[in-house]
């Protein structure tokens, strides 16, 4: 049970990143054949020379085309989130779901990630958890972190007037989709200087990444990137 756990863990860690290299790659190579094989090409060539004049060459043209597959990208995927609302679209994009969810594996990083997704961000786009916090759980002597999800808690009001009573949502590692929602005393609670994207890795990996270990991640990639200039 514990390889079986590790192994969800891991495949939960890195699959959304291969699965998002491979859908990007496959986004701006389409994106490119559409641009090469249209009058865009023609029109983006004369806009490069047009403001370029005698210096415009084929770096410019090549970031010209980089510059339009990634508005081709953002504006194809920002219709796309619009038509998820029309009716019509969004009975297509739930069968597409439907599907993706009963294949092995996929199935899994899928649900998990949709799950997530639904839960961290509501449906304006804005984060529902307001700060990263630390506070005594299950029992004294012990600290557990979750997020901030409400200031104010009035539900409690009548019970404890004196006191401040704010939600707290603890989730549970390696899988955060489950939790436990404590309504905690202000005081009682320790705010982290921690952001909720780094709170999530922090737990679904079960404490093993670490800020120490992003900075170390992310100075290996500056020195590779270095080395290659």
């Amino acid at each position: 049970m514990r390889i079986k756990k590790n192994f969800y863990t891991g495949l939960l860690m890195i699959l959304p990143v291969v699965i998002t290299y491979y859908i990007f790659n496959w986004l701006f190579n389409l994106a490119f054949r559409i641009i090469n094989n249209t009058i865009i090409i023609k029109i983006l060539k004369k806009l490069v020379e047009f403001t370029f004049g005698e210096k415009a060459d084929a770096f410019y043209i090549q970031m010209s085309v980089y510059i339009a597959a990634f508005l081709i990208i953002f504006l194809s995927i920002t219709i796309l989130g619009y038509m998820t609302k029309v009716v019509f679209f969004s009975k297509i994009i739930k069968r597409t779901m439907d599907v993706l969810e009963r294949i092995p594996i996929i199935k899994t990083v899928y649900s998990t990630s949709k799950q997530i997704i639904g839960i961290v961000y509501s449906d304006n786009g804005e984060s529902v958890y307001k700060k990263v916090v630390a506070v005594e759980f299950p029992r004294k002597g012990l600290y557990a972190i979750g997020f901030l999800t409400a200031d104010k808690n009035t539900a409690l009001k009548e019970i404890l007037p004196d006191k401040d009573i704010v939600n707290v949502f603890v989730p549970t590692a390696p899988n955060p989709t489950s939790g436990f929602l404590l309504c905690i005393p202000k005081e009682d609670v320790y705010y982290l200087n921690m952001s909720v994207e780094l709170a999530f890795k922090l737990i679904v990996s079960g404490g093993y990444i670490t800020e120490d270990i992003v900075k170390h991640n992310e100075q290996k990639a500056e020195q590779k990137i270095e080395e290659n200039n």
